[in-house]
């Protein structure tokens, strides 16, 4: 089984301290945050005081319901 985005992100960045882009960085930090994603579980941040939880890579229904919010207030 692959591993999930951002965890293979985080590896080669603690190996290589090579810089990431900031959407691969947001992956890096979300998955080191959430523990590598041990149980699997990628949609499972509760944090919304943490300034990347807008970015999270694995927060569409979220996202989605946050983009539907804004049609609304036009």
């Amino acid at each position: 089984m692959s591993k999930p985005k951002g965890v293979k992100e985080l590896e080669r960045y603690r190996k290589d301290y090579e810089p990431l882009s900031p959407k691969k960085a947001i992956r890096a930090f979300c998955a080191d945050c959430m523990g590598g994603f041990e149980d699997k579980e990628l949609r499972d941040c509760n944090n919304p005081r943490c300034p990347l939880y807008p970015h999270q890579p694995y927060n569409k229904k979220d996202k989605d319901k946050e983009t539907d919010d804004n049609k609304e207030e036009d």
